[in-house]
């Protein structure tokens, strides 16, 4: 007898698990990927101009990081992405 286990497949969550693993990472992650978790989610999208703003994000070159002070706070910035 075989079972087949399905997890229900949850986009939101999966940009959000796909941006924290990519920040964690000097390289940060495409400027893209920012954009397309916070289509349609005003609240969200104010929240990383904060992060922006506050010197925690830096978008350039088409792609989005953490600075050194991001990373520091990075556990409670990453809250926000779920």
């Amino acid at each position: 007898m075989t079972v087949v286990t399905a997890i229900p497949s949850d986009l939101p969550q999966q940009l959000a698990e796909r941006l924290i693993l990519g920040l964690r990472t000097s390289d940060g992650v495409p400027a893209a990927w920012l954009a397309e978790r916070t289509t349609g989610q005003a609240v969200l999208s104010r929240r990383i101009e904060e992060w922006q703003q506050a010197g925690h994000l830096v978008v350039d070159g088409g792609r989005a990081r953490l600075t050194e002070s991001g990373f520091l706070v990075s556990d409670a910035l990453f809250v926000d992405l779920l």
